[in-house]
Formats: structure tokens, C-alpha cells, sequence
């Protein structure tokens, strides 16, 4: 799963739109005040001819860069691909099946149990995926951890190919930009060459990539200045949530609207609801305390109705979290009471895929379209049922063409087996608004921290799944 947060991934989005000339300029300002810094340290003058020559020769080819960039930003957000073409040419056939999924899991702890012997102990070089027709890619090879001194540990990801990200054409020319991370780390592993010719030319089937990733020890839990901010910050958002009964009550509500009509939820699966960081604190808090508070309504809805009291499992994946997250999370959810009646676990690729059921409600809010999710839901209940609830952002672009859009850009979330998925066993509950809403705003003294994160219902598009017997246990 990809580490951008979901405020990076709508930030880039509007900047393609409205400010990345404007950012360029920033950086080219950061660059010029950089240099001058660097020339007051030198042996140059720093107001030489010489000095403003080579800074402001460096901030040109900067603004050339940076066009260049968003000419292939565009480029590569304009392609379309006929995605029903794509998958007649195989026959339909689901990309991401549970067994491929197993595997995946399977792979990842045959790595990680190496990590913990020394390099020139280590056996396993390469792991492969087998095409249908026999066909061996590269999936990930062993590389030598870097020699850096500092205190790392190893860490698996794992990066899934979206539907558009097979076409050859689009795979070729736009993989790079889009940062699908799965096919540059393809073509590393099969010794692809990414220059304009040659090996370029390949074309990966392999719908996914594993690769270890050293990362320094987070050591957050052991600064008690830093952990009591964070602790601070939970006693303050938690004071607001409960004072501010109108924010609170838009999840409210559509739990309980949602859970009237759907099956009985017995788990709640979220992808990407983002760490606490020192700059940004409230968005995580918010986002979690959110869900935490879904699942305290969803036991009061069931009591109310006089279904029978059980337990509901928190599952939640982010390949971001860290120890000190772990145990802010969990001392929030304690705090709000949910100790009684909910569960929380937390867990990694692919795990929280595999985690889905039929009684099991999806929040996956804001996160990059590089992570296929609904894709891969849809393929994993290709022949039959499906989560009860889903909530996401645009998994089908233009919901009024169910089963009639043909071309899809990198932007969609959706596919054709995506839309009928959806078309054939799930009514809208909610359309999100795709203007993104006017956001929460926190009150004077609560700072660092995007709107659109502390209040991301009404971006979310609600899916019920159809069932008859859905008000029976």
C-alpha cells in the first residue's frame, strides 16, 4: 500500500490544476535563498556577478523542469484506456483472487523472516509470480542493506498494479510519472531498462511488487516531551468532538442510516487514516476517533433494535503507523469507552484486504489511486456477495454510466468490473460531493491541519450492499 497520506494525494491533485506553477516558483525563491547561503559560506562574494549569474542560471532550468513536469503530468492524466477491451483480453477474469492475495502474504513473511539474520546469511534471491500461461516474473530480489551506521529495520512493502497501469501503452509511457512504484520496482527486479528504448519496451503482467524498505526506528514513544503534545492534542480533540455535537452527529446519522438497511456489521476495515506527526496531529486523531465513534453507534443502533450485543473488530492498515502510534490509538480508544464492546487491531498488506467479509463495512477515504482497492474488492467478490458497507471517494467516476463508460483515465478509482459490481448488488446511500465540501473548521488554538481531513464525510461516496434479508440476523 502506498505511504502518500490522503491530504498529499488531494493536495497533488489540485495542483495539477491551480498551483504547480506557483510551486515551482517557491522552489526556485527556496533554491535562490539556499544559494546565497551557500555563497555567504564560500570563498565568492556573495553579491558577485558571477554568484547571481549561476543562481539565476539554476532557477531557469528549474521553471523548465518544472514545465516539463507538468506537461507529463498532464499527459499522463489525460491518457485513456479502453479498460472493457483491456479485460476481454483476459477473459474477465479477476486480477486479484484471495489465493493471490494469500500468496502475497505468504511471500512478504518469507522476506521478513530473513531480515533478521545478517546479509551473508540469507538464502532466498528472488521471489517470482507465475503467470496463467507458466510465464515466471520477478517480484522482488534481494538487495544489500545500506551501510549507513544508523539503527534501521527492514520493512516489506507491498505495491498492487491498478487496471490501467496493465495497458502496455499506458504501462510504457506513464507508469514513471504516475509513480505506480509496482512496475518501476518490476522493471528493476527483471533488469528493465527505463530509458526511452530498449528493454523499455516490455510489459509486465505481474498485477503486484513486494520490496524491503529500510526505515530508521521510530523512537517517537520514548520522547515523553513529544508523546505528552500527542496526548495532549487527544484530550483536546476529544473535548471538541464532544462539544461540537454537529460534527459528531453527521457520522451518527449515517451510521444509523446505513445500518438500518444494511447486513449486521460485525467489522469495520479502514485503509490509510494516517499517523500522528508533530505538524499534523489533529487530522489522524480526528480520523480515527471518527471511526472509533461509527463503531460505539453501530452497538447502540443494534441494542436499540433489540439485536443481540457483539463485539465489533477494528481493523486498521496504514503502512505509515509507527510503535508511538500504536499506543496513542489504542489509549484513544480506550479513553472514548470502546474497550466493552470493540476490538482493535492493527495490521499490514495485505492483510487488511483479506480481512473483508460480507458483515464487514470498508472506510477507505482520500487515499492514491495507485492503491486499487476497489478493484481489488470487486475481484475478490467476483462471484457472489460483497462488503455490506462500502465508504470511499469516487470508486466509480461517473456513477450515472454504470456499465457504459469504456475509457478510463489514471484519475478513476473504478473499472468496468468495478461498475457492475457496484450496479448489480449495492444501492448509493450517499453521494459524495467531489467539490470536496467546505470542510470543519477547529477552533482558535488547534492549528495544523487540513478541513477536508477532519471533516470527510460528505466527500465519501456510501455504498450499501442489496440484501433481502438484511434487517434478519
Amino acid at each position: 500500500m502506498p505511504v502518500t497520506t490522503r491530504s498529499q494525494y488531494k493536495a497533488g491533485k489540485l495542483a495539477l490544476t491551480k498551483g504547480i506553477r506557483n510551486d515551482s516558483r517557491k522552489a526556485s525563491l527556496r533554491h535562490t535563498c539556499s544559494s546565497c547561503k551557500d555563497a555567504k559560506a564560500g570563498s565568492v562574494e556573495s553579491g558577485s556577478d558571477s554568484d547571481v549569474d549561476s543562481v539565476l542560471s539554476s532557477n531557469n532550468e528549474n521553471e523548465d523542469k518544472a514545465e516539463l513536469h507538468l506537461d507529463l503530468l498532464k499527459a499522463t492524466y489525460a491518457h485513456t484506456v479502453d479498460l472493457i477491451a483491456l479485460e476481454k483480453q483476459r477473459n474477465n477474469a479477476p486480477v486479484f483472487s484471495r489465493t493471490l492475495l494469500l500468496q502475497i502474504r505468504k511471500q512478504r513473511q518469507k522476506i521478513l523472516q530473513e531480515t533478521y539474520l545478517p546479509y551473508e546469511r540469507r538464502k532466498v534471491k528472488h521471489l517470482a509470480w507465475r503467470a496463467p500461461d507458466g510465464h515466471l516474473t520477478n517480484i522482488w530480489a534481494r538487495t544489500k542493506p545500506s551501510q549507513t551506521g544508523q539503527k534501521c529495520k527492514e520493512h516489506v512493502r507491498v505495491e498492487f498494479v491498478p487496471r490501467i497501469a496493465l495497458d502496455p501503452d499506458f504501462q510504457r509511457d506513464f507508469a514513471g510519472p504516475a509513480q505506480v512504484e509496482a512496475v518501476i520496482w518490476l522493471r528493476e527486479y527483471n533488469h528493465a531498462i527505463t530509458q526511452a528504448h530498449g528493454a523499455k519496451q516490455l510489459h509486465f503482467d505481474a498485477p503486484y511488487a513486494l520490496k524491503t524498505v529500510e526505515q530508521e526506528e521510530g523512537y517517537a514513544h520514548l520522547d515523553t516531551e513529544l508523546m505528552q503534545r500527542y496526548r495532549d492534542a487527544l484530550v483536546q480533540s476529544l473535548a471538541y468532538w464532544k462539544e461540537h455535537s454537529d460534527l459528531h452527529h453527521k457520522f451518527t446519522k449515517m451510521i444509523e442510516g446505513t445500518a438500518a438497511i444494511s447486513a449486521p456489521i460485525k467489522k469495520i476495515v479502514c485503509f490509510g487514516v494516517g499517523r500522528v506527526r508533530p505538524d499534523y496531529m489533529y487530522d489522524s486523531i480526528f480520523q480515527h476517533m471518527a471511526i472509533f465513534s461509527m463503531a460505539q453507534d453501530l452497538i447502540k443502533h443494534y441494542e436499540a433494535i433489540g439485536r443481540k450485543r457483539r463485539r465489533i473488530q477494528i481493523v486498521l492498515q496504514d503502512p505509515c503507523y509507527e510503535e508511538a502510534d500504536w499506543t496513542l490509538f489504542r489509549e484513544l480508544h480506550q479513553a472514548m469507552g470502546c474497550n466493552p464492546s470493540t476490538d482493535l487491531e492493527f495490521v499490514q498488506d495485505p492483510d487488511g484486504l483479506l480481512a473483508i467479509d460480507s458483515s464487514t463495512m470498508v472506510i477507505a477515504p482520500h487515499l492514491p489511486t495507485t492503491f486499487p482497492w476497489s478493484q481489488i474488492i470487486a475481484d475478490l467478490f467476483a462471484s457472489g456477495s460483497g462488503p455490506a458497507v462500502i465508504i470511499g471517494d469516487c470508486p466509480v467516476t461517473d456513477r450515472r454510466q454504470f456499465g457504459k463508460k469504456t475509457t478510463f483515465t489514471f484519475r478513476d478509482r473504478g473499472s468496468p468490473a468495478v461498475a457492475k459490481f457496484l450496479s448489480d448488488r449495492y444501492v448509493v446511500f450517499q453521494e459524495g460531493l467531489w467539490s470536496g465540501g467546505d470542510g470543519t473548521l477547529l477552533a482558535l488554538g488547534i492549528d495544523e491541519y487540513s478541513p477536508f481531513s477532519i471533516d470527510w464525510l460528505p466527500d465519501m461516496d456510501i455504498y450499501v450492499r442489496k440484501e433481502d434479508d438484511a434487517l434478519t440476523d
